[in-house]
C-alpha cells in the first residue's frame, strides 16, 4: 500500500478536471492506497473526502510557500500526482523537499513550460493523443516517459439500457443538451449552433429544446446569442439549468436526442447512447461517428487544435438529417462501442495505476 499526494488546482465550480481527478482518487482508494488531496475548499474537496481521502485545503495563493508548510507538517507521501499550473508548482516543490517521485497529468492543451522542468518529473500523461504529441514534440520530453490516459466513463453508465430515437421523440419534443463551463474559450460553440438551430427548425413535426448544464462568465453572451437565433423559429427554444450533479448530467444526457460538447462530456454522451456533436474551444469535430470519431478522439472532441482535420469534418446540416431520418441507431452504436472499448472506467483505472507504478 502506498501513500499518494494528489495536487489539483481548479478554477470552475465543476468540470472535466474535477471528474478526472475524482476518478483517480477513487481508483487509488479502491486499490487500498492512502490518498491526500491538496485542493480548494468546496464541492470537489467534499467529493474526495467522501471517498476516504484526507483533504489539505489551500487557496493556491502561494504554492511554493504552501508546499514547504505541508512538508514541515510531516506529510510524507510515496509519490506526488499533480496537474499543471499552481498544482504543478506545488508538486515540484514538495517532491524536491521530501525526495519522492512526481507524476504530472495534463488535462488541457497547454505546455505549462514543461520543457524547463521535465527533468524533475518521473512520468507525464495526457488525456488525448494531441496532448501526448505536444509533450513529446514541443516540450521535447522523452516519449517513453509520456503516456495517454483518456477520461474514463463509469462502467455502470455504459452498461445501462440505451433508449431508441422513437422513445426520445415520443412526446413530440426533442432535446439537445450541452454541459460544461460557459467561458470565453468556449465561444466556438456559437458557430455550431448557428448551423444547428436552422437545421432543427426544418424538422417542423418536433419541438426542440436546447438545454445548457453549467455556468460561467459567458452565460449572458450565450443567452443573448441564442435568444436572437431561436427567436427566428417557432419550434426551437433554450434554457440554462446551471450546475447540476454529475448523476443528473448523466440522466438528462441519456434522455436527450443528441448533445453538443467536448472532452469528458462528449464521451459521457456517447456512453449513454446519445450521439454527440464534438465541439470545444478549437471548433467542431463534427457528429461523432465514422471518420469524425477519429478526429474527435485526437482532439478531445474539439477541445484541442484540429489542424487541417477541420476540413474533413462532415457538414452539420447533413449530419442532422442522417441522425434523425435514417442512421440514428448506427451512429449511437458507433459512439457507444468506441467509448466502451477505449474509455471504460475500469480499464482507465488500471492504466492509471500502472502509470503511477502502483
Amino acid at each position: 500500500m502506498a501513500r499518494v499526494l494528489v495536487s489539483v488546482f481548479t478554477v470552475a465550480n465543476w468540470g472535466g478536471l474535477h471528474e478526472n481527478t475524482l476518478a483517480t482518487v477513487r481508483a487509488l482508494r479502491n486499490a487500498g492506497h492512502e490518498v491526500d488531496v491538496v485542493c480548494k475548499k468546496g464541492p470537489f474537496a467534499d467529493a474526495c473526502s467522501g471517498l476516504g481521502a484526507q483533504i489539505i485545503e489551500t487557496d493556491w495563493a502561494d504554492p511554493v510557500h504552501f508546499a514547504r508548510a505541508v512538508a514541515d507538517s510531516g506529510v510524507r507521501p510515496d509519490i506526488v500526482y499533480a496537474s499543471p499550473q499552481a498544482s504543478r508548482i506545488f508538486g515540484l516543490e514538495i517532491s524536491r523537499l521530501i525526495n519522492c517521485p512526481l507524476y504530472v497529468m495534463f488535462h488541457g492543451y497547454y505546455a505549462d513550460g514543461a520543457a524547463y522542468w521535465r527533468g524533475d518529473v518521473r512520468k507525464f500523461a495526457g488525456v488525448s493523443p494531441s496532448i501526448v504529441e505536444l509533450l513529446t514534440g514541443y516540450c521535447a520530453i522523452d516519449p517513453w516517459r509520456v503516456e495517454m490516459i483518456p477520461n474514463g466513463i463509469l462502467d455502470e453508465y455504459l452498461d445501462a439500457p440505451r433508449r431508441p430515437l422513437s422513445d426520445k421523440l415520443s412526446t413530440g419534443t426533442g432535446r439537445v443538451v450541452s454541459a460544461g463551463r460557459l467561458e470565453s474559450d468556449k465561444v466556438a460553440q456559437r458557430e455550431v449552433f448557428s448551423e444547428l438551430v436552422p437545421a432543427l427548425a426544418e424538422r417542423r413535426g418536433v419541438s426542440w429544446e436546447i438545454i445548457f448544464l453549467g455556468d460561467g462568465d459567458e452565460r449572458g453572451g450565450m443567452e443573448e446569442f441564442l435568444g436572437a437565433l431561436t427567436g427566428q423559429f417557432s419550434n426551437v427554444s433554450f434554457r440554462f439549468s446551471g450546475w447540476v450533479s454529475p448523476t443528473e448530467v448523466e440522466r438528462i444526457t441519456r434522455r436527450a436526442t443528441f448533445s453538443v460538447g467536448a472532452g469528458r462530456f462528449a464521451a459521457l454522451s456517447m456512453a449513454t447512447g446519445t450521439p454527440c456533436f464534438g465541439v470545444g474551444k478549437h471548433g467542431s469535430a463534427g457528429l461523432q461517428y465514422g471518420s469524425n470519431l477519429g478526429i474527435g478522439a485526437w482532439s478531445n472532441f474539439g477541445d484541442y487544435p484540429l489542424r487541417k482535420a477541420v476540413q474533413e469534418v462532415t457538414p452539420i446540416a447533413s449530419d442532422v438529417g442522417a441522425l434523425l431520418e435514417s442512421d440514428y441507431a448506427a451512429i449511437a452504436d458507433d459512439g457507444w462501442h468506441f467509448v466502451s472499448r477505449t474509455r471504460r472506467q475500469s480499464k482507465v483505472d488500471g492504466e492509471t495505476l500502472e502509470f503511477l507504478d502502483l
